[in-house]
């Protein structure tokens, strides 16, 4: 049965490799194109690694020898992920009019994450 777009899902990968996520999340963007899926949001914790945006250099990672680099298909230069670091990854239609303009929603879901762990008494630090 159809869940209403409404809907949000989501699933606590625990600790998976970065590839091994890369794959879930093409599987289930695939799901969503059919119209088989609600949005989902996947917690996930990577070993360590790297990532390097399409606009990414290599020369920007620092221990490149001792840790994986990964090309990716997402924007910007070098991420790093590693144990004990929860990343979130959201798997959303942005075709609503809500979300329609891509960045002013990263920069929504930005401030989302800053308050949240405000809620929990962390507080950003900025040099």
């Amino acid at each position: 049965m159809m869940q209403a777009m409404a809907d949000l899902l989501y699933k606590d990968l625990g600790r998976m490799d970065y590839l091994a996520a890369v794959a879930v999340q093409q599987r289930i963007v695939e799901l969503k194109q059919r119209g088989a899926l609600a949005d989902v949001i996947l917690f996930v914790e990577h070993p360590h690694v790297y990532t390097l945006g399409r606009g990414g250099k290599v020369a920007n990672v620092l221990a490149a020898r001792e840790v994986p680099v990964i090309g990716s298909s997402r924007g910007g230069d070098v991420t790093y992920h590693g144990p004990g670091q929860l990343v979130v990854y959201p798997l959303i239609d942005l075709r609503s009019k809500l979300r329609r303009d891509v960045h002013r929603y990263l920069r929504n879901l930005e401030m989302s994450a800053i308050r949240t762990l405000k809620d929990f008494g962390l507080v950003l630090f900025t040099a």
